[in-house]
């Protein structure tokens, strides 16, 4: 059974949460984008690479990968080679991730307790 369909005595599943936190949260964070993950530079040097191998991201988007088991393994695998020499060698641009928005490891304990 995919549903669980609780007594008439159930009015909301809901969990409740505190809008002045919210609030504070959101001035915390800013602008932070919560699908980045490469800061610009690294990112721009990500892609120079992808397009020296022949990657059109934009193209790969609409096509369906020969090898749905492991789509561009060979770039994957190039662009892995390519990534560990640059920090091996410690070229520039210096590679990295972002970093999550201070404070966010403290949301998700004060939200695990609320739910608690």
């Amino acid at each position: 059974m995919l549903y669980h369909h609780p007594g008439s005595h159930v009015q909301n599943w809901g969990v409740s949460f505190d809008p002045e936190q919210l609030r504070t949260m959101r001035e915390d964070i800013g602008e932070w984008d919560i699908n980045a993950f490469l800061p610009p530079d690294t990112l721009e040097w990500c892609n120079g690479v992808l397009q020296s191998l022949g990657f059109e991201s934009e193209a790969a988007a609409r096509a369906l990968p020969i090898d749905r088991t492991a789509p561009y393994l060979d770039i994957y695998l190039e662009l892995r080679r390519q990534v560990q020499s640059h920090i091996q060698n410690q070229f520039q641009p210096s590679l990295s991730l972002l970093a999550p928005p201070v404070g966010a490891r403290n949301w998700r304990v004060c939200i695990s307790y609320e739910l608690v």
